[in-house]
C-alpha cells in the first residue's frame, strides 16, 4: 500500500486524502504542535494515532529540512574572508 501524499498547510498543520473509508471528501487536517497531535477525521477520536497522523509522522521523518532551519547566520558565510578595511 503506497503512503498518501500530504499537503503542508502551515506551521504544524497538514492536509491528508481520505481515500473513501473515513467521509474525508477534501481530506483531514492533522495537527502537530508540541501540546497536541490531533486529526479531525472520525477514528482520530477513538484512536490515537490514526492512520492520518502516521501519515504525516511518515512525511516529517522522510522530507528534508527546511531552508530555514538548515541554514542560518554563519552557516553560509562561515568560508567567506572578512572584508579588508582601506583605513
Amino acid at each position: 500500500m503506497s503512503a498518501p501524499s500530504v499537503e503542508r498547510l502551515g506551521a504544524g498543520r497538514y492536509r491528508v486524502p481520505c481515500g473513501g473509508t473515513c467521509g474525508g471528501g477534501d481530506g483531514h487536517i492533522v495537527t502537530i504542535a508540541p501540546d497536541v497531535v490531533a486529526c479531525d477525521c472520525p477514528a482520530g477520536v477513538f484512536r490515537r494515532p490514526c492512520r492520518h497522523v502516521d501519515a504525516v509522522t511518515r512525511y516529517l521523518v522522510q522530507a528534508p529540512p527546511l531552508a530555514s532551519i538548515a541554514s542560518g547566520p554563519g552557516i553560509v558565510d562561515v568560508d567567506v574572508p572578512p572584508a579588508e578595511c582601506d583605513a
